[in-house]
């Protein structure tokens, strides 16, 4: 990703009000949220059979881990709702609640130093 950033950056100073840098080929129309899912989805799955224990990871991952680790942090749910965009409080307990005590301290338990959150990138040139 971090190679293809200037092309990005090349590519949007050209974009004009009515264009999209996403769309499909051969296309004018912006790609839908459906599609652009499934695209990145694709990618992270190829990545992630890369990483040690080929862990089954799509976009909401990320999500999911961003939310359980503010909750962590801040252990206030409702702060957790309002910075993530939830409009309901039950939307966002629903992530939290889903890991139990168990389970939360077997991942704490599995990072041993720092170096175990490094991925050498390396590994994801051919992503």
């Amino acid at each position: 990703m971090r190679k293809r950033l200037s092309d990005l950056e090349i590519m949007s100073s050209y974009k004009t009000d009515n264009c999209y840098i996403f769309t499909a080929q051969g296309s004018n129309k912006p790609l839908d949220r459906e599609t652009f899912n499934r695209i990145i989805n694709q990618f992270i799955k190829k990545c992630a059979l890369k990483i040690p224990g080929k862990p089954n990871l799509k976009s909401h991952s990320f999500r999911i881990s961003f939310i359980t680790q503010l909750w962590r942090d801040t252990n206030d749910i409702e702060f957790v709702r309002q910075a993530i965009g939830h409009a309901k409080i039950n939307t966002t307990s629903e992530y939290v609640e889903n890991l139990s005590d168990e389970e939360r301290k077997s991942k704490m338990e599995q990072v041993k130093s720092p170096k175990d959150l490094v991925i050498n990138l390396k590994n994801f040139d051919n992503c």
